[in-house]
This record gives structure tokens, C-alpha cells and sequence, in this order.
């Protein structure tokens, strides 16, 4: 939910879930738009995700981003990579061997340059945290993740779920 988007340079998502709950969350931080056709123009974005399963906070993610305050295409930061997609994913049926399998795949089916890291979390979640040169490789790499927890988690079909 965007709330005062200019003003706040961010967005703030709080879900509520029960512990039977399903539910994949994404979104990506990118360099913006320039007319100067220069990277990282704005002062500062920030995400915030409040996480509730019954009641009890279960996952704060808080990530803030500011170009002009560190060197973002700085080794140890995002490299030479523009685009940071997120995946955040709760079922009660997430367990190692499904992060595992779905490293594996990953591994095996993304060919396109990039980073990824899946954290698992307390209880029944994980998180994919990737880096990508290229918006549409970003994109991909959600649809391709996503797609699979589907298929795995709830025996559903592919979905294409671009948005522009």
C-alpha cells in the first residue's frame, strides 16, 4: 500500500496471516528513471514489511536505500548489478528440502547474470534476496522462482504475471 508516496519515498506493507496461511510476496528496487540517463538519482527509497502470524510479529523486513550516502555499484553492496528482486514466501509446508530443491533449480535454470541468496526463517518462511543487471532478467527470475514454489507448495499452474 503506497501512502503518501512522494512525500514518504517508500512503501509499508504489514500482512496479517493465520498460521495455515499461504502467501508469496515480491518486488524488485531498481535505478529509476533519468533524464541524464544516470543510475540512482533519487535521494533515498525505502520497504517495509511487517509480517503477523496470529496476532505475533513474525518477520520485519526493513530495507532503505540511499544512492547519494554509499557507492550502490560498490564492491560488497549490489556490485555492477542494478536491480534487486525479493521474494518472500510462507506456508506451513516450507521446509530445508524445498529450499534446497529450489537452489538446485535455480542453479539449473537460470542462465542470465546474476546473484541470489534464500535465507530460511524462523518457523515456516523464506526469503530470496537476488541481484540482476537488467530489469527483465529481475522480472524472470521472480516469475521462474515463483512459478516453481506453485507448483511445488500448491500444484498449480504457471502464471506470467508481467506488469507492463
Amino acid at each position: 500500500n503506497f501512502k503518501n508516496y512522494e512525500k514518504v519515498k517508500g512503501e509499508k506493507n504489514t500482512f496479517k496471516l493465520s498460521s495455515k496461511a499461504h502467501l508469496i510476496y515480491s518486488d524488485m528496487i531498481g535505478p529509476g528513471w533519468s533524464e541524464k540517463d544516470k543510475d540512482y538519482t533519487f535521494e533515498w527509497i525505502k520497504f517495509k514489511s511487517e509480517f503477523y502470524v496470529d496476532d505475533k510479529l513474525f518477520n520485519l523486513d526493513n530495507l532503505r536505500v540511499e544512492p547519494k550516502e554509499l557507492e550502490i555499484n560498490a564492491l560488497g553492496y549490489m556490485d555492477e548489478f542494478l536491480y534487486m528482486p525479493s521474494i518472500f514466501v510462507f506456508d506451513e509446508r516450507v521446509n530445508d528440502k524445498l529450499i534446497l530443491e529450489l537452489r538446485q533449480y535455480i542453479k539449473q535454470t537460470i542462465k542470465f547474470d546474476h546473484k541470489i541468496g534464500i535465507s530460511k526463517l524462523d518457523g515456516n518462511a523464506f526469503v530470496i534476496r537476488a541481484l540482476t543487471k537488467m530489469e527483465e532478467d529481475g522480472n524472470a527470475l521472480v516469475v521462474i522462482c515463483v512459478n516453481w514454489i506453485r507448483k511445488h507448495l500448491w500444484n498449480m499452474v504457471e502464471i506470467n504475471f508481467k506488469k507492463y
